[in-house]
């Protein structure tokens, strides 16, 4: 079916995520489904790697358009969730930080989103590092990176 479709000229991408594939048959034809479409094969072995995987296919390069916490992503532009970013110097550190690196956007609540970059959740890496501020009704994993940055007085805390 991909092959048909891309033989029609349209732009497809198929990542494949294949969960305890035994036959090494059946490894070669998702490979195979995956690289007609220039997309990518992740062989997940249990249920995290599975989520992993789900999360590097969603992956997509963003940009940091302000300093209110806000990235700006496939054309979409995507609020932070539980953060209110700093304007100037910490928002340009927060861009120099993404750099041209692939970040997976997660939903979450009332229209705002979680990142993943490689292994970090970039919401706390904001805070921990004092580079923005927790909302009033952040999540307690939010305003624990926080109260790191305010105890050893870094970023906007110093």
């Amino acid at each position: 079916m991909a092959a048909s479709l891309t033989a029609l000229g349209m732009k497809l991408r198929v990542d494949v995520v294949g969960f305890a594939l035994a036959e090494e048959a059946v490894k070669q034809k998702m490979e195979h489904v995956a690289a007609l479409t220039g997309a990518r094969f992740f062989d997940a072995q249990d249920a995290a790697a599975v989520q992993a995987s789900a999360l590097h296919s969603l992956a997509a390069p963003y940009d940091v358009i302000d300093g209110a916490g806000t990235l700006m992503g496939g054309g979409q532009i995507v609020p932070l969730l539980g953060v209110r970013g700093v304007p100037g110097e910490h928002a340009n550190l927060l861009g120099q930080y993404i750099g041209n690196r692939a970040v997976a956007c997660a939903p979450e609540v009332r229209g705002q989103y979680r990142y993943i970059i490689g292994e970090f959740d970039l919401l706390v890496v904001v805070l921990f590092n004092g580079g923005g501020r927790a909302m009033a009704d952040a999540p307690a994993y939010l305003t624990e990176a926080e109260a790191h940055a305010q105890a050893n007085r870094l970023g906007v805390w110093c």
